[in-house]
């Protein structure tokens, strides 16, 4: 009967053992998930992967080497599988459905390395149609956008979602106002997410750019997907603060500005994801 958040709820003692449980509460509604972990191992190692509950498949590195053939029961450890850890990160990835059971140990059950959780925005990725496919007018605006950059005329780079696009639209005659003086280019695109605006800016979004400035609005969109981003580490800031390699001008500076409120009050660890 405990509250959901306290430490003697069942569900939070499980996931502190290793269950990931109502995932269907905890994600989003769903009877089918998958995760991304990075696994670093001081050197190379032979391990066990321990697995439970719902837990469907499982790839290590690239490689299937797990596959669920039906359910056993509702506990831990039903396969025991020996795997081999490469010297510094693995990549685990995992299919689920609402609840799984995953640990890495030694022969002896002692763990031997930790799982850091991957977050879906630390990876570029396109925006996707109700399909599942790339959305055609998101890739089109990227390309028109494209061009601009290449222009080598944009000062001020301003990236981000609907806020940043809405300049263009609603916000037109102040941009004309405050902003056109300064060569401003608009690469906002409606909708977006972090992992979006990364992939932009790693396939083309800065190329020929020299701006002084690059300013970046972004991740509000990822609070109400539930696909969490930590801001501070995104690859879209990593990409913009590595100026020397990546923004031509050695000048450039990279602003990343905190999201806009997006709710009257704060969301839950549930919906934004584990505290950053």
């Amino acid at each position: 009967d405990s509250p959901a958040g306290d430490p003697a709820n069942w569900t939070v003692q499980e996931r502190q053992c290793g269950f990931a449980t109502e995932l269907d509460k905890q994600v989003g509604p769903g009877d089918h998930f998958f995760g991304l972990a990075s696994v670093k191992a001081a050197h190379a190692t032979p391990a066990i992967l321990n697995t439970g509950a719902g837990l469907k498949a499982v790839y290590l590195n690239g490689k299937r080497i797990y596959t669920n053939t039906g359910w056993t029961g509702w506990h831990a450890f039903k396969e025991q599988i020996p795997v081999s850890l490469v010297e510094g990160e693995n990549k685990l990835v995992i299919e689920s459905g609402t609840a799984f059971f995953l640990s890495i140990t030694d022969a002896q059950g002692k763990e031997v390395v930790a799982m850091a959780p991957v977050y879906p925005a630390d990876i570029p990725d396109v925006m996707h149609d109700g399909t599942g496919r790339t959305s055609l007018g998101w890739l089109d605006r990227h390309k028109k956008q494209m061009d601009l950059a290449r222009s080598g005329e944009v000062q001020v780079y301003f990236a981000g979602d609907s806020i940043t696009d809405g300049w263009q639209t609603s916000g037109q005659a102040a941009w004309k106002k405050y902003f056109e003086p300064l060569k401003p280019g608009n690469f906002g695109i409606y909708g977006e997410e972090a992992q979006h605006v990364a992939w932009r800016l790693h396939n083309g979004g800065l190329d020929g750019v020299k701006a002084k400035v690059v300013m970046l609005l972004i991740a509000t969109n990822n609070l109400g997907a539930h696909r969490p981003c930590r801001p501070k580490k995104s690859p879209a800031v990593s990409c913009c603060a590595s100026r020397n390699s990546v923004i031509t001008s050695p000048a450039s500076r990279c602003w990343s500005w905190a999201s806009f409120p997006a709710a009257k009050a704060p969301l839950t660890t549930s919906a934004a994801g584990p505290p950053r």
